[in-house]
C-alpha cells in the first residue's frame, strides 16, 4: 500500500450514500449500490463493488440525480488508466446512470457537488516535493490543486487557485461558492469571477442560512462555529452538561423544530442542535433500521431511510 493511498483511508470515515435534492436516493449494500426512485420506490442496482478490492464511501448523487459518484480503489485494474499512463490507484469515480457511461478521475479523494447543477469540484493530490524522510519507502502526498468537473460536458478544468496543502472542500448552497481549507485556514472561490479570498472561517461547510460554519475532522475534533464571530460552539450529550469532543466527517445540515441542526456520525446517527450545541441521538421510525448503514438520504432537512425488498425499497422518513 503506497503512501497516497495510507494517507487517504486515514481520512475517510464510515459514511452512508446519500441524496439531498432529487427524487432519487442511494443505498450502499455490501457488494453494490443501489438506485431507488422516491415514487413509486422502485429501485435496481447501479454499481457492483466486487471488481474492486476496497471501496470507500463518500457515495453522492449530483443535483439532478443524472450521475452517481463514488470514491474507489481499483483493484483489478478494470477502470480507465490516469492521463499519465499509470494504473489507477485511488480515485473519483463519476457514473452517467441515463447513458450507462462512467468516467474515472484518478488520484480524488475530496470532493463535492455543487447544490443547484451537475458540477462538481475536487482537490487533485500529488506527489510532495519536500526533503521528509520516508516511510519504509512510501512517498508522501499533499492536495495540489482544486478542479472543476463538469459533469454533462465531460470536462475537467483547473480553478487558479494558489494554495498548497488543500485538505476539505464544501459547495455552499448559502452563497454558491466554493470554500477550500488549508494551512492558512479557508480561502472562498467565486466560480463566476474567479476571485479567491483568505476568508475568517474555520469550516467549509456553512448553513443553509449563512449563520453557522463546520469543520469536519477525524484525527481531531471537529467544531462548531457562528459564522460571523467564529465563536466556538461546545457540543454537549443530550444528558450532561460538559462539552465533549467530536470527530466527525460532515453529514447534512437540517432543520428540526424549526432549529438549524447539524447530522453527524459519532457512534451512530446524531444531530446538533446549533443554536445550543446540544447532541441528540437520532431514533429511526423502526427498531430494525441501521441508522447508518440504511440512510440514503435527507428531505427537508431529515433522514430518510430504505429497506431493499427485492425490486421495491421500503422507505421510512424520521
Amino acid at each position: 500500500m503506497t503512501g497516497l493511498l495510507k494517507c487517504l483511508l486515514m481520512l475517510a470515515v464510515a459514511s452512508p450514500s446519500l441524496s439531498y435534492n432529487s427524487q432519487r436516493l442511494l443505498l450502499r449494500l455490501d457488494d453494490r449500490i443501489v438506485l431507488i426512485n422516491e415514487q413509486p420506490g422502485e429501485c435496481k442496482t447501479v454499481f457492483n463493488s466486487e471488481p474492486f478490492s476496497y471501496l470507500i464511501e463518500k457515495t453522492r448523487l449530483s443535483a439532478s440525480g443524472r450521475y452517481m459518484t463514488t470514491v474507489v480503489l481499483d483493484g483489478n485494474s478494470d477502470l480507465d488508466s490516469c492521463s499519465n499512463g499509470e494504473e489507477p490507484e485511488i480515485g473519483l469515480l463519476v457514473i452517467d446512470m441515463e447513458k450507462e457511461t462512467k468516467r474515472f478521475i484518478c488520484n480524488v479523494q475530496t470532493y463535492a457537488w455543487s447544490p443547484n447543477e451537475d458540477k462538481l469540484v475536487y482537490i487533485l493530490y500529488g506527489k510532495d516535493n519536500d526533503d521528509r524522510e520516508e516511510d519504509a519507502g512510501d512517498a508522501f502526498f499533499s492536495g495540489e490543486s482544486i478542479w472543476l468537473y463538469d459533469a454533462q460536458a465531460k470536462i475537467s478544468i483547473e480553478l487558479k487557485v494558489e494554495s498548497n496543502a488543500l485538505q476539505s472542500l464544501g459547495w455552499s448552497e448559502h452563497d454558491g461558492n466554493i470554500y477550500a481549507l488549508n494551512d492558512e485556514g479557508v480561502i472562498r472561490y467565486t466560480l463566476n469571477t474567479g476571485l479567491v479570498v483568505q476568508t475568517k472561517y474555520l469550516g467549509v461547510h456553512l448553513s443553509p442560512d449563512g449563520k453557522y460554519c463546520f469543520r469536519e475532522s477525524v484525527d481531531s475534533p471537529c467544531g462548531l462555529y457562528l459564522s460571523e464571530s467564529q465563536t466556538a460552539i461546545p457540543f454537549i450529550e443530550e444528558s450532561s452538561k460538559e462539552p465533549i469532543h467530536i470527530y466527525s466527517d460532515f453529514v447534512s445540515w437540517g432543520v428540526l423544530g424549526g432549529e438549524t441542526v447539524l447530522f453527524l456520525i459519532d457512534d451512530g446517527l446524531s444531530y446538533i442542535v446549533c443554536a445550543t450545541g446540544r447532541m441528540h441521538k437520532v431514533v429511526p421510525p423502526s427498531p430494525d433500521i441501521d441508522p447508518i448503514g440504511d440512510l440514503v438520504g435527507f428531505r427537508e432537512g431529515r433522514p430518510v431511510w430504505a429497506k431493499i425488498k427485492g425490486d421495491k425499497a421500503e422507505l421510512f422518513y424520521y
